[in-house]
């Protein structure tokens, strides 16, 4: 969870982006995540 004080928050916000940006796996292109996503959706309207 995110920290309410704004200097803790932002030393939080930038402590996860560095992370994001040194992680190793592959990138999953926008198209795709966006195509998951709308399958996910969809199922569940169909419920």
């Amino acid at each position: 969870m995110a920290p309410e004080d704004p200097a803790e928050y932002d030393a939080w916000l930038r402590a996860s982006v560095e992370r994001a940006l040194a992680d190793p796996r592959p990138r999953i292109p926008h198209e795709q995540v966006m195509a998951q996503m709308q399958a996910i959706i969809d199922r569940h309207k169909k419920r």
